[in-house]
């Protein structure tokens, strides 16, 4: 199967995915999945997902950052 980066199907399955990370308290782990442009941040659908779960997004850099980092350290155990 072949998603488009901007499918509704992809992004429905990030949600998931970091929904279900987050709450095993590892991270949002589509904090890996993040534009291939310019800014080389996740979509905005991150953005919003955080803000439901009680982060504080208004710096997306640091959010990023934040998130991104704790993924890794969770993972690297």
């Amino acid at each position: 199967m072949h998603l488009e980066p901007d499918s509704r199907l992809f992004a429905d399955m990030l949600d998931e995915i970091s929904r279900q990370t987050d709450e095993e308290d590892l991270g949002m782990l589509s904090a890996v999945v993040i534009h291939k442009g310019d800014d080389y941040l996740p979509g905005d659908g991150f953005f919003k997902l955080g803000r439901e779960l009680g982060r504080d997004t208004s710096d997306r850099v640091a959010f990023h950052s934040n998130e991104l980092q704790q993924v890794h350290d969770s993972f690297a155990r």
